[in-house]
């Protein structure tokens, strides 16, 4: 029995992890809103880039909560990227307005995701001070900007990461993001961004503000053309050359809804469970499917299988830290924390997502993402040209830092 019992305490204590952390989040990782509305002699420039494919049902309500705040500097760039329904007609309404840039992409060069490559020719559209990377069905409240930017300017930051409120939408969302609200919000450590040592930054695609020269010093987003976590990516490139970087929590200033139905959820998600997950392995993706459920439901189980009172007191705790990393991840978020109640079938939702992704990667040989199919051999290739790449600049880095000291 033993031979069960110490694997689920091992992850059990991961609980124990991502409560602390939640709490560290919570302690050191301020709310966005909560910045005071200042006045500034200089507002520098702001371009919002806003990648949309088929987004018709949301986007112009969307963008026009961007419009409607009180920034004196601000653009937006709608990138239409290929779609089939009206959004290219709304971008062009929405130019109407002389603040709004549409750009209209009709084929997408070899090589490149088709977020990626429309982030990219948003960036080439514009020569704003700062660039708000910032998914189409976002909306940002007035006053948001303003903060986000004396923030930045004041403390010196080339990044900030804004985490968004997840709007609820229906039961079985609440229960799967009972489930990945407290893997997202833990990340948002602003001590941890903050750390010039550190090589960790979050980044986010509702609300990544970067400072233009920042990008300006890295690889540019040419390097991460076939990144799934273009965003993730994004923020650990910034780092890497030296961006300041920290984050902040969005309830009351930025929010999106991620998917309007579960299926839409479960969909959503399976790109990520072949290119992220699985990282484009079959044995790897089952591995996660597998080790999934076993990680979010190990309190539960080891209460069941303890043989002793010390055993069913660790997992009672261990499922007292479950659930208030949940609660206390929904509290974040601005959120009734009823959702936690819906944890296991959001734990299903999610695992039937991983393994439907998983499979359907694997047995169509690659992934459709944005009405475009990529074959994993064109990952693999990225992935290793990535690494080809990252060995060099670690060993310049490594002579510069041997140098200076």
């Amino acid at each position: 029995m033993l031979w069960l019992l110490l694997p689920l305490a091992a992850l059990c204590m991961g609980w124990w992890l991502i409560a602390a952390g939640i709490a560290r989040v919570a302690a050191v990782t301020g709310r966005l809103v909560d910045l005071p509305l200042v006045e500034r002699e200089h507002w520098p420039s702001v371009a919002v880039i806003a990648p949309a494919r088929d987004e018709a049902a949301v986007i112009e309500q969307a963008v026009r909560s961007r419009l409607r705040s009180d920034y004196p500097a601000l653009s937006v760039v709608v990138v239409d990227d290929r779609s089939s329904d009206g959004t290219g007609a709304l971008a062009d309404r929405l130019a109407e307005d002389s603040r709004v840039l549409a750009v209209h992409i009709t084929e997408l060069p070899p090589g490149w995701l088709g977020k990626v490559h429309a982030l990219q020719a948003g960036v080439e559209a514009t020569d704003s001070d700062w660039l708000l990377f910032s998914d189409a069905d976002v909306h940002v409240e007035p006053g948001t900007l303003r903060r986000a930017i004396h923030l930045a300017e004041d403390s010196g930051l080339d990044l900030l990461a804004v985490v968004p409120r997840i709007e609820p939408a229906g039961l079985l969302n609440a229960g799967l993001h009972s489930v990945f609200l407290p893997l997202l919000l833990v990340a948002f450590d602003a001590r941890r961004a903050e750390d010039p040592e550190g090589s960790f930054a979050p980044a986010v695609g509702a609300f990544s503000l970067v400072r233009r020269s920042a990008l300006a010093a890295t690889e540019g987003l040419e390097a991460l053309r076939l990144c799934i976590d273009d965003d993730l990516q994004l923020g650990l490139m910034l780092k890497a050359s030296g961006a300041r970087c920290s984050a902040r929590l969005g309830a009351g200033a930025v929010s999106v809804d991620l998917y309007p139905t579960a299926w839409g959820s479960v969909v959503g998600a399976e790109k990520n469970a072949w290119g992220v997950a699985a990282s484009f392995s079959l044995l790897r993706g089952l591995a996660v499917c597998v080790m999934l459920p076993l990680f979010q439901l190990s309190p539960w189980i080891l209460l069941a299988l303890a043989p002793s009172p010390g055993w069913r007191v660790f997992a009672a705790l261990s499922a007292l830290a479950s659930v208030s990393a949940s609660v206390g991840a929904f509290a974040l978020n601005r959120r009734p924390p009823w959702g936690v109640f819906l944890h296991p079938v959001g734990v299903a939702m999610l695992c039937f997502s991983m393994l439907r992704g998983t499979l359907k990667g694997w047995r169509e040989g690659g992934l459709t993402w944005r009405g475009t199919h990529y074959p994993t051999e064109l990952f693999r290739a990225f992935q290793a040209e990535r690494k080809g790449r990252a060995g060099p600049v670690k060993a310049a880095q490594s002579g510069s830092a041997s140098h200076t000291k």
